[in-house]
């Protein structure tokens, strides 16, 4: 479906790859309600990112369409990102929660994110900046159940995103 945008979005800014929307004001890109025809369960999610906080506000959404289901991906303010998916299709139990670690990304500068679910073997592994950064975590939740959701990029269930992107990508393994 048609990406939409909601208030206080800033297209145009500058970018690593070409322009990058700034998200610190809005409340993210709502790409309409998507399920299974469009969201594999063993997949790569990937993006730019420039964080201008990633404690103000307390834990960020870089996008959102799941918890406890297709999946969501939470900044936290540790300054790791976690990879939320589970069994039930919706924001609630049972869902699992796998980190990239901390120091992922660095304030004022561009960070490549990309994290590999391989449903097969039930792993999730994450790069920054194309280097591996955490291997094959294991997560222990059945295969992602995807129900037809909001997907929300730079929004979620927590806070909006306090920085940029650009070249958000969803992308068969």
């Amino acid at each position: 479906s048609d990406a939409s945008t909601t208030s206080g979005l800033v297209f145009g800014e500058s970018g690593v790859m070409d322009k990058s929307v700034d998200l610190s004001g809005g409340s993210g890109i709502n790409c309409g309600s998507i399920g299974a025809s469009v969201l594999p369960k063993t997949c790569t999610v990937s993006f730019w990112v420039n964080m201008t906080s990633y404690t103000s506000p307390s834990r960020q959404n870089p996008f959102n369409q799941a918890y406890g289901g297709w999946g969501t991906m939470t900044l936290e303010t540790a300054n790791a990102i976690s990879y939320f998916t589970g069994d039930n299709g919706s924001d609630a139990q049972n869902y699992t929660n796998e980190s990239s670690g901390s120091s992922y990304t660095t304030i004022g500068s561009w960070v490549y994110v990309n994290a590999v679910r391989d449903d097969a073997a039930k792993t999730i592994t994450w790069y920054r900046n194309a280097s591996l950064n955490v291997a094959g975590q294991t997560y222990l939740t059945a295969a992602p159940v995807i129900a037809t959701r909001t997907f929300t990029i730079g929004d979620g269930y927590t806070n909006p995103l306090n920085g940029n992107m650009e070249e958000f990508r969803v992308s068969k393994f």
